[in-house]
């Protein structure tokens, strides 16, 4: 009983993050780069990149622009228990999804949905995370 309670709650995050994309994408322009987005799947959330200044060697790590990055749940991590982190291609950690976001990517990537994110560089070195939905 209690898996069918977490399956359903499970199942109306995702209707919901669904219906925030839906709502985001019609607000953006017609143009490349929604092109882009359906190649990806539907950008479910913009968050940003926490943990990068803590990474052995981060501050001379190069990041490039729209760089395709690996989701992983890490639940044993001892700062975070649902904590995500952020990967490039090659196993490369580079930093986690924020703390207080991360819990439905958490559980998304638990129930075996394989999230997706591309890397976002901003003024003043900000750095942020594009989560997608799996493609269809």
């Amino acid at each position: 009983m209690l898996e069918g309670i977490l399956l359903a709650v499970i199942a109306l995050l995702a209707l919901l993050l669904w219906l925030r994309a839906g709502k985001r994408n019609k607000q953006s322009p017609e143009g490349p780069e929604q092109e882009q987005e359906r190649e990806e799947g539907p950008l479910l959330d913009v968050l940003a990149l926490r943990g990068f200044s803590y990474i052995p060697g981060g501050e001379h790590l190069a990041l490039w622009e729209g760089e395709e990055l690996i989701l992983k749940r890490e639940p044993d991590n001892p700062f975070d228990p649902k904590a995500v982190a952020v990967l490039r291609e090659n196993g490369q950690r580079i930093g986690y999804l924020p703390r207080e976001y991360n819990a439905i990517p958490a559980v998304l990537l638990e129930e075996g949905i394989l999230l997706t994110g591309r890397l976002r560089l901003g003024n003043y070195g900000k750095k942020e995370v594009e989560v997608h939905w799996p493609r269809n």
